[in-house]
């Protein structure tokens, strides 16, 4: 469960689900035209134009249609691709003067590396210009995203007591991993000698005549960060409601996007209220 600065009470938490709760159908109304006109384009480029269908009519005979559109969006595409993004780096840090061309060049290293490789940003832009000539219009949000993989790593090595035979296994911790785990020195009270004491329980001492570090048989759960901040991502037209009477979205009483999401996708942000917890909210 995620914490929150955020604070109301149970009656201001009912008054805003109930407000939003009525918006969410009137913005259904007030969006529906605009998500359908967007579905038709979509259509469109896919060469389906099964909207036209009409016995009556020369397209109850012959309803193909030649793809001039979806020639004409992936023409202004490409231009796009080749004007903004089409070029590695597509933006550069220039120094302004002698001092600066060391922090210059460590500056494009970092940023090209966090949004290139990372953010993976020039998939994000090339994405959003399909969009922008399909629907006239890109719907993009900032998100926060952690992504890694987990694997059990054999090759690593745990603490092993040369006297029981046995890896030694901590409560609460588990294993002692090399390279994770963190000693400090300290002094023995009984015999006066100098030990290495686990910050993590320092109740536990490494006793270099006894212990040793081995590689561990049951393997070590190992976690690999391969990205860890902001991200930019395509909202389908589709999902995002905003009141279409305003002049910009930030004047907008609410804005709302609609999910598809497993309980356990919401279970991670959840946040339990003395009034009502995630077991009330999953059932």
């Amino acid at each position: 469960m995620k914490d929150t600065n955020f604070r109301i009470d149970e009656k201001q938490e009912k008054d805003l689900i109930d407000y939003l709760m009525d918006r969410l159908e009137q913005l259904k109304t007030d969006n529906k035209e605009r998500m359908e006109a967007d579905k038709l384009c979509w259509s469109i480029y896919n060469n389906d134009r099964s909207d036209r269908f009409d016995p009556d009519s020369i397209y109850g005979h012959s309803n193909v249609s030649v793809p001039l559109t979806s020639l004409v969006v992936d023409h202004f595409m490409a231009r796009a691709e080749d004007e903004i993004t089409g070029t590695s780096p597509y933006f550069k840090f220039s120094p302004q003067g002698p001092s600066d061309l060391e922090s210059a060049e460590s500056f494009d290293k970092f940023f090209n590396w966090k949004l290139e490789t990372g953010a993976k940003a020039r998939e994000r832009l090339e994405e959003s210009y399909m969009h922008i000539f399909i629907q006239r219009a890109a719907i993009m949000k900032a998100v926060y995203e952690e992504k890694s993989s987990r694997w059990l790593d054999y090759e690593r090595n745990a603490l092993f007591n040369r006297e029981t035979g046995e890896f030694e296994e901590l409560l609460d911790i588990g294993p002692v991993i090399e390279g994770e785990a963190e000693f400090t020195p300290a002094v023995d009270p009984a015999s006066g000698n100098m030990e290495l004491r686990l910050n993590a329980d320092p109740s536990f001492a490494m006793r270099p005549e006894i212990h040793e570090f081995r590689p561990y048989p049951k393997g070590v759960v190992t976690e690999q960060v391969k990205y860890k901040g902001p991200r930019t991502v395509v909202v389908d037209s589709d999902r995002f409601l905003c009141p279409s009477n305003v002049e910009n979205i930030e004047m907008a009483d609410a804005v709302m996007e609609l999910y598809d999401k497993p309980l356990k996708w919401a279970e991670e942000m959840f946040y339990d209220r003395e009034w009502f917890g995630f077991n009330q909210f999953k059932n």
